[in-house]
């Protein structure tokens, strides 16, 4: 017989046992569910960002941003100066600037604001395309990561462009899982690329979004370009007024003439190209050019269009002239062109590896909270660092993104929505400019998404393939 004190403690820990084990099935059913994964990323990504939206924002005099903010000036008026920028972005600006307090401040808080909700949307979405582990990894990225938090904290349109520009590959990548069958979602897409091409002009690539990734992944090939046309469509009427805008009052076809600009960085600054000097203005601009690069702190780009403005030519035509000379130019170094434009590319992909800039900008940013404690703030920047150069490391550089292109089913075609987006807007960036860090994060959601589905993908068929390995047997000794 048992003595009653060893009965009563095999009692002790049996009860003991179950309530760990009540306890543990608790949990892994709170992990299944939804809700407790958004609510839990969701709450993370806005204590991350909390602190930031009580410190005062610093405006480089170097920056686009004060651009920005004096188009945003005479948006009551009803005006809008030239064809270099878009308007969504001096919108958002006057909107910001209907709340109390500074305009760029105001319009920071909104963005960090709009992060918490594009986190909680990364989860959610992620969620219904390609499962649990894919939206949970990627929540995370978004809710901690300098990169996405970095983009969200300066007064440019590349933060807002991102959110546009996911949430129309979100809305292809949903309607191919559920077969095409919803016009709405069809229609949201194209409205979302519209959105993103007021916001910058890059965006008007994204009209190639849906043919490319339903046409050759889709499946039904007829139900797939019924699907684009919808898509294609609906951009067209939104971006219209804009475009009938600048062909009437201007003559320039397109949301913008930047890419004078941004041809001309690619073709002199960053290829080297020599300005062809047969061509009419090219002395001139030649000269300009190498009296820019003589200067410390000059660039070209800025400093070419505004003395040929001194000499008498308008805006709009020293930018046709930069863009005339570049294009000359790359046509005839076109082996050149294409080689950097790779180079960039990879620097492109590279740049979603934890790039510096980010996390030391946020923690200078972070110092002037005077109740925040310093190691804390600059400790969970450091672990979202390390997360984000884990995730890529553990992704192949984010090859594993194209994995999801070799899966049957819809699973494929919505990565392909996602990764057509990423690749349309990286493509035309070091194609026209050359890139820079914002630019390279503007599609990370999309990329953070399909590679993390990747991930799962890779570490689940190695986990079959263990457990139905065979024992290896031992030898006797």
């Amino acid at each position: 017989m048992i003595p009653p004190a060893q009965r009563g403690t095999a009692a002790r820990v049996t009860t003991t046992r179950g309530r760990w084990s009540r306890l543990s099935a608790e949990i892994r059913g709170y992990a299944e569910l939804r809700y407790a994964w958004v609510l839990a990323i969701g709450m993370a990504a806005l204590l991350v960002r909390l602190p930031l939206l009580f410190v005062e924002v610093e405006l480089p005099p170097d920056s686009d941003t004060p651009g920005y903010l004096a188009l945003a000036s005479h948006i009551p008026d009803g005006s809008f100066a030239g064809v270099l920028r878009t308007p969504g972005y001096p919108v958002f600006l006057w909107l910001a600037g209907l709340a109390p307090g500074r305009i760029a401040d105001n319009a920071v808080i909104a963005q960090h604001l709009i992060g918490v909700a594009l986190a909680i949307s990364i989860v959610t979405l992620g969620w219904r395309l390609f499962g649990r582990a894919s939206a949970v990894i990627a929540g995370t990225l978004a809710a901690i990561s300098p990169m996405l938090i970095g983009l969200e904290d300066v007064v440019l349109p590349d933060f807002l462009f991102a959110v546009a520009a996911f949430g129309g590959a979100g809305a292809l990548g949903f309607a191919a899982v559920t077969g095409y069958e919803n016009r709405r979602i069809l229609v949201l897409a194209g409205a979302s690329f519209a959105a993103a091409a007021y916001l910058k002009p890059v965006g008007q690539v994204l009209i190639l979004a849906a043919p490319l990734a339903f046409l050759p992944f889709g499946g039904d090939l007829r139900r797939g370009a019924r699907a684009s046309a919808v898509v294609v469509a609906t951009m067209l009427i939104a971006v219209s007024p804009w475009l009938a805008r600048n062909a009437i009052g201007f003559g320039e076809l397109g949301m913008s003439n930047q890419a004078g600009i941004t041809l001309f960085n690619h073709a002199f600054e960053l290829q080297g190209l020599p300005v062809p000097a047969d061509q009419p203005q090219g002395p001139l601009v030649a000269e300009l050019t190498a009296t820019a690069n003589a200067t410390k702190g000059q660039r070209p780009s800025s400093y070419v269009p505004l003395h040929l403005q001194r000499r008498g030519w308008s805006h709009q035509d020293a930018i046709g002239i930069m863009r005339r000379l570049a294009v000359t130019a790359i046509r005839r170094e076109p082996g050149g062109y294409i080689r950097t434009s790779f180079d960039r590319l990879g620097t492109a992909v590279d740049d979603l590896d934890a790039h510096p800039y980010p996390y030391s900008a946020l923690g200078h940013r972070l110092n002037a909270v005077a109740w925040l404690p310093d190691k804390g703030s600059k400790a969970v920047l450091k672990a979202g660092e390390l997360l984000t150069h884990v995730w890529f490391l553990l992704t192949a550089h984010t090859l594993l993104a194209v994995a999801m292109l070799f899966v049957p089913g819809p699973r494929r075609t919505a990565a392909a929505a996602l990764l057509s987006v990423a690749l349309l807007v990286w493509a035309a960036t070091v194609l026209t400019h050359g890139g820079l860090w914002r630019y390279s994060v503007q599609v990370a959601p999309e990329v953070w998404i399909a590679g993390s589905a990747g991930l799962a993908l890779v570490a689940g068929a190695l986990r079959a393939r263990l457990k139905t390995s065979p024992p290896v047997a031992r030898g006797a000794n």
